[in-house]
Formats: structure tokens, C-alpha cells, sequence
């Protein structure tokens, strides 16, 4: 039990760290590429911040084994340079009993990690997506009082005097949108927009329930339609008018990092949902088959150093995920059917794995450890 907890403390405190550190880096390239869509005018501060905690389980399922790998690198390599394996090894502690304080720890992290795949990210990228659809590609979540905004890429110009707390009804409102139906079409040189210019007292958010269409709906207004610069445009006075922002297809269609594993199970048959449900498995996986690999690989001689193994073990991993990643999309275009599908990444790996920790310890000394026990 004293070698366990000796073992466990030196794996789990590296883990821990390189946990933080490559969560701290994932979600930083997550927070650029959410800023840039703030910028454009797509999401507000409290989105980004929101979405980026949403991000966090399905990183960490797929950052905990190389965390784990890295663990037992660097762990493992300190005690070999430290000479500290030499003596647990002079003490009568087997390579099978090594192997068994590393799978109970990898089994540990499996299962965290089989969690947060299997059941906690599909809900959290769920509940992402509601909240993109609903509150993201909403101009009243974005719209600050008193400031002309662009909206829709330029599309949409939008004024408000006034807005309440919950950005649900909005005041004195100037809307400022290119009607490219009207256009002139008889001359492309010539062509000019017509723009619709609504001036209302009030505003606020409708979604139709049928169709999931996002509505502006404006009270007591006026609208103007016609080319800037001549004199022939129409005026409409009315009491409600309501404006299409978004249509409910695209907002109804959920993807398929968003659907339940069971789900998944159920419509394993198409190969989006098979390329999901089988990454998703994999990652548990290739905890185990990390693991297995690290032991080897973080073997050193004294003189070599903690980080002698550090380039061949993080080209293996980087071959296992690019290959992963392949294999995936391989599944999403058809190209290879759904049985063989990233079993075959697995098992080349495995069998790698294998083959180094037969290489590093030997038959003989594996037969010996086990006659011992």
C-alpha cells in the first residue's frame, strides 16, 4: 500500500499539473476564437464566458489521457534518473506488481473520462447549442443602449434608446436593413440597394413555436422603403410589425456531438452518428493503451536523464491521435465500414504497446515476476 500511494502521489501530481496547464491552453485558443465572433457582433461577454465553461468536460475527456501518458513519462522517468526504480526493483517490487498500481490508476481516470464522454458533454454541447440558438443569434442580447450596431455581417443596423435588464423589451428603436428584392436589376452597373428604415416606439423578442423562426416584433412605428437619394419611397405607419431575424430549420437541427449515446446506439447505421459514438469510446481506450505504452517508454538510464524518452513517446501519441482523427473522418465520408472503423488504430497501438513493454522487461524477467507473485 506505501508503494501504491508513493506511485499514485508521483503520477497523479504530473497529471494534475499537465491537466491544468493543457486545459489552460485549449481554453485560451477557445476564448480567441469566441472573441472573434463578439467582435463581429455574434456574442456577448456573459456568452463567452458561459460557453467557455461548457467547454471544459468535453476538453477534459479528451486532454485526461494525455495527461495520464505524460503523467507516467515524467513520474516514472524522474524516479528512474533519481535511481529510485533501481532500488523499488532491488526491494523485490515486480514489473506485474508496477503494471497493476499503473492499470488501477488508468482504470480510475477510464472511467472519469468515460463519464464525461458518454454522458456529461453531449448534455453541456446540448445545452451550448440551445443557448446559441436562442440567445446568440438574438440582436436584443447584443444590442447596447444608445449605440449604433451592425448586425448579421452588416446587414442589419440597429438603435435603441433604451433597454430593460433582461434585454427582453427594447425602446425608441431605429432599424436600418437593405431590401434585396427591390433591387434594379436592369443595369448591374447602376444597381443600387433599397434599403427599409423602421422607426418604432417599442420592440421585443417572438419565437414562433411552429417553425422555430426568430421574430423582432416593434409596436408604434413607421416604415420607410426606398433608394437613398431619391424621392420616390413609401411610407407604412403601423402598430405591429414583426421582422424574421433567423429561420427555425437550421435552430431545430441538433448535431451530432449534441445527441445522448443512446441515441447514438439507435442510429448507429449513419456514419456521422457511428464516427460520434465510436470517438467518443475511443478516448476511454485509449487511456488504457496509453497507459500500457508509458510504462515502457519512460524507462531511462541514469546518466540520460528524466526527458531522454520524451521525443519517441509524444511522436507515438501524436501518430495515435492524428490517426484517430483520420479514421473519424474516414467513417463520416463512407470510406471505411462502421466494424472496422478506429478499432484498427486501437489494436496497431495495443499491439505496439505491447511489444515495447516485452522489449524493455523481457520474457524471462515477465515468467520470473510471475512465478514469484
Amino acid at each position: 500500500m506505501i508503494i501504491f500511494r508513493y506511485l499514485a502521489k508521483e503520477i497523479c501530481g504530473v497529471l494534475l499539473a499537465t491537466s491544468a496547464v493543457l486545459l489552460f491552453i485549449f481554453l485560451s485558443a477557445q476564448f480567441v476564437h469566441f472573441m472573434r465572433y463578439a467582435a463581429e457582433g455574434n456574442l456577448t461577454a456573459h456568452m463567452v464566458i458561459l460557453l467557455l465553461s461548457l467547454e471544459m468536460p468535453t476538453l477534459l475527456g479528451t486532454l485526461l489521457p494525455l495527461a495520464l501518458f505524460l503523467g507516467i513519462l515524467l513520474g516514472f522517468g524522474r524516479m528512474y534518473a533519481d535511481s529510485e526504480m533501481t532500488v523499488l526493483f532491488a526491494c523485490g517490487v515486480s514489473w506485474r506488481r508496477i503494471m497493476k498500481i499503473v492499470m488501477s490508476i488508468a482504470t480510475i481516470i477510464m472511467v472519469l473520462v468515460s463519464i464525461l464522454m458518454l454522458w456529461v458533454s453531449p448534455h453541456v454541447n446540448k445545452y451550448a447549442e440551445e443557448l446559441l440558438n436562442t440567445g446568440a443569434l438574438s440582436p436584443l442580447e447584443l444590442i447596447l443602449p444608445g449605440q449604433f450596431q451592425e448586425m448579421q455581417g452588416g446587414k442589419l443596423i440597429f438603435y435603441a434608446e433604451e433597454i430593460s435588464k433582461d434585454h427582453k423589451k427594447l425602446h425608441d428603436i431605429f432599424v436600418a436593413d437593405p431590401d434585396d428584392s427591390q433591387q434594379n436589376k436592369k443595369d448591374k452597373k447602376d444597381e443600387t440597394d433599397n434599403w427599409n428604415v423602421l422607426v418604432a416606439k417599442t420592440g421585443k423578442q417572438k419565437i414562433d413555436k411552429k417553425t422555430g423562426d426568430l421574430f423582432l416584433v416593434f409596436n408604434n412605428g413607421h416604415r420607410y422603403s426606398g433608394i437613398p437619394g431619391q424621392r420616390d419611397f413609401q411610407i407604412a405607419k403601423f402598430d405591429e410589425f414583426g421582422k424574421r431575424i433567423s429561420q427555425g430549420d437550421n435552430r431545430n437541427k441538433r448535431k451530432v456531438n449534441a445527441m445522448p449515446t443512446m441515441e447514438l446506439f439507435r442510429h448507429h447505421k449513419n456514419d456521422a452518428a457511428a464516427a460520434e459514438l465510436q470517438w467518443r469510446i475511443s478516448m476511454p481506450i485509449m487511456v488504457l493503451v496509453l497507459a500500457i505504452m508509458a510504462v515502457p517508454l519512460s524507462r531511462v538510464r541514469t546518466r540520460q536523464g528524466r526527458y531522454a524518452q520524451m521525443i519517441p513517446a509524444m511522436l507515438l501519441y501524436v501518430i495515435y491521435g492524428n490517426f484517430m482523427f483520420l479514421a473519424r473522418s474516414w467513417i463520416k465520408q463512407g470510406e471505411i465500414s462502421h466494424a472496422l472503423g478506429m478499432w484498427w488504430v486501437h489494436g496497431i497501438m495495443l499491439l505496439i504497446a505491447l511489444l515495447l513493454f516485452l522489449h524493455q522487461i523481457g520474457w524471462r524477467r515477465l515468467i520470473r515476476a510471475r512465478d514469484k507473485e
